[in-house]
């Protein structure tokens, strides 16, 4: 099974989002969660491999501001990024469980976020999180990514030996259908160690993801990812709306 790399830029400015969307459809291994205001225009060239960071509780109609499901998925929008550390200051665990509920109703995947903050209550704050993935996903995909909260942003990295045990954890515990990601000061140098020693999907990247050179190179020397610029993985949907709105040249198929 291939390994995946998702590109999480949050709220950050990537003055080379064109070349990056360039790069998903060269990499078929690669998907975006892009800040929201890109979401719609990456989806128009890559719709397979976008997550959206997030969205309301809306129906389609006269709501200002709103993203709802039904809307992302007019877009081409397949997958939702949920439960991220920064998300969750402002979310309620009634309204996380409403997204998720409204998102799988939607056949949207979920991207889920968990992780401890104290890593001496590991086992139990893990298992607060996948009692309540329990409570909410019965139907459709739903993916965690494990995230110590403890490392996210930080200096702070977690051993392969730990990091193995939670992985082993989480997988024994929840067992729905869906892959197991890592993310937590992922530096790029490491990545191709870590996704050959570990039994994950793949791994999630903050801050190693918003340099466009460095990624470029990384994926140039990488043993674990391979470019196929002849292929259409992410359902590329080329038109003259693609042309009009994005700053891209077209693109053949």
């Amino acid at each position: 099974m291939e390994k995946i790399v998702i590109l999480n830029w949050k709220h950050q400015w990537v003055k080379e989002w064109a070349e990056f969307v360039r790069l998903l459809l060269e990499y078929p291994q690669i998907y975006l969660a892009p800040p929201l205001p890109l979401v719609g225009l990456c989806a128009q060239n890559v719709p397979g491999a976008i997550l959206s960071p997030g969205l309301t509780c809306h129906a389609i109609g006269s709501f200002t501001g709103a993203y709802g499901p039904e809307y992302l998925k007019c877009l081409g929008v397949s997958k939702i990024l949920l439960g991220h550390k920064e998300q969750r200051v402002h979310t309620s665990l009634a309204l996380l469980k409403e997204q998720i509920l409204l998102a799988l109703e939607c056949q949207i995947e979920i991207y889920f976020c968990l992780g401890e903050e104290h890593q001496e209550n590991w086992i139990e704050e893990l298992q607060n999180d996948i009692d309540f993935l329990h409570s909410c996903c019965h139907t459709g995909r739903c993916h965690i990514i494990y995230e110590p909260l403890w490392a996210v942003g930080s200096d702070l990295s977690i051993s392969l030996l730990d990091l193995e045990k939670r992985i082993l954890y989480i997988k024994k515990m929840f067992s729905r259908s869906g892959d197991v990601f890592y993310g937590g000061n992922v530096q790029l140098e490491h990545l191709d160690h870590m996704l050959a020693s570990l039994d994950i999907r793949g791994v999630i990247l903050g801050r190693a993801s918003l340099n466009y050179q460095k990624f470029s190179q990384y994926l140039e020397h990488s043993k674990i990812f391979c470019a196929r610029g002849d292929s259409n993985p992410h359902g590329l949907r080329h038109s003259a709306l693609n042309a009009a709105c994005l700053p891209i040249p077209p693109l053949s198929l």
